[in-house]
């Protein structure tokens, strides 16, 4: 008799599956898994000494199998390793399974963590809707009492809109008052502005030719260096000149010696150039004198004309900070009025004082003729807190 085919492990695990509920442990499952394992791996290890014993009983031996000729004894080893077949698929499967359980566990806990953290976000958002809630009934109550202020305010508004016309067309009648007052004025300083830059102009004609003539101080200045190399030279000359003279009172205290025509020609060459170096050194000697003046007198005209700057500075940044206070005092009619007189009038007296200053002399000689330099002028400007003010 065959006897009966037993199911294989996973054959077995699927029917426990369909036979328990669905909602099972996994664990429990790997665990039954594995037990099954072990009992096929004790029955394997019962049988197989079992089959060896018949074997030896029957006579056979190590390869004496073609010499068996009980059917009974051939049935029971063709069973044996149809047995031993089964197993080896079994264990196969049971490992496979073993490996999908295993894998469904790590699955089923990874889900367990992000139902957890999805459970924990639906309370916090359940919480922030209630908050909510409660924010939108306190934002209606506040919509309705701020509805009620901006009907207050718009009330206030019109009001305020009405006055502010009336101001505005108040304020429109001032500035063209202003305004026509302003344009007189701003005629008289354009006016004067013409007449500062005619003297400006005529000013800076002056500071050219002044720098023309610190240009040839700078010349002669670099002319000074050569003179001082020239003198060495002469030195140098009256040093031959002693030597040549010692050897003409040996010559003349011994003739027999020296030819006397060689010599009386190199005397008479030597006398020549002392004559022309002579004539040379006075005629630096006087360049040097003029040209001195010359440094001192443009050292002058530099101070007056770093004065004259400073001045002109001054005058603009007056006469611009008293444009300003005329643009800023528009508010009061009458006082723009006074100011503006007495802007017209400080204007006038400046232009007059200064053309008194102008005809002021202070010093007159025959080199500035020579030169032809500007001549000074100084006043003291009395006008505009009382600073010096300098004219060339």
């Amino acid at each position: 008799m065959a006897p009966k085919r037993k199911k294989s492990p996973a054959k077995v695990i699927e029917s426990n599956l369909r036979a328990y509920n669905p909602m099972v442990s996994l664990k429990i499952l790997l665990n039954a898994v594995k037990n099954i394992g072990e009992k096929t791996e004790d029955k394997i290890n019962v049988l197989s000494p079992r089959f060896l014993k018949t074997l030896s009983s029957t006579g056979l031996n190590k390869g004496n199998f073609n010499v068996v000729s009980d059917n009974h004894d051939i049935q029971f080893i063709k069973t044996m390793a149809n047995l031993q077949r089964q197993l080896e698929a079994a264990k196969d499967n049971n490992s496979k399974v073993i490996m999908m359980l295993e894998h469904v566990l790590a699955s089923h806990s990874k889900m367990q963590t992000v139902l957890d953290t999805v459970q924990t976000e639906l309370g916090h958002k359940d919480t922030e809707i209630k908050v909510a809630r409660m924010d939108k009934k306190t934002l209606a109550l506040r919509l309705e009492e701020v509805q009620q202020a901006n009907n207050v305010l718009q009330s206030k508004l019109i009001h305020t809109q009405y006055d502010l016309k009336s101001k505005g067309a108040e304020h429109q009648q001032l500035v063209l008052f202003t305004v026509l007052i302003f344009s007189h004025a701003n005629r008289d300083l354009q006016q004067k502005v013409i007449e500062l830059e005619k003297t400006s102009s005529s000013y800076r004609e002056k500071l050219k030719s002044q720098r023309a003539q610190v240009k040839c101080c700078l010349v002669t200045k670099a002319n000074a260096g050569g003179i001082k190399e020239i003198e060495t030279e002469l030195r140098e000359i009256e040093a031959i000149k002693e030597e040549y003279q010692k050897k003409n009172y040996e010559q003349v205290s011994f003739p027999d010696q020296f030819p006397l025509k060689s010599l009386r020609s190199e005397m008479q060459i030597l006398l020549e150039k002392q004559r022309k170096v002579q004539v040379q050194n006075r005629q630096l000697e006087t360049q040097l004198e003029a040209e001195r003046r010359r440094v001192h007198l443009l050292e002058n005209e530099h101070q007056m004309t770093n004065n004259l700057k400073e001045a002109q500075h001054w005058f603009k940044s007056e006469f611009y900070s008293l444009q300003l206070d005329c643009l800023k005092n528009h508010q009061l009619v009458n006082f723009e009025d006074s100011s503006s007189k007495e802007i017209v009038k400080n204007a006038s007296m400046f232009f007059s004082e200064s053309k008194e200053n102008r005809l002021r002399e202070v010093s007159d000689s025959s080199y500035w003729s020579e030169l032809q330099l500007p001549k000074l002028f100084i006043g003291p400007y009395t006008w505009m807190e009382g600073r010096p003010f300098f004219l060339f």
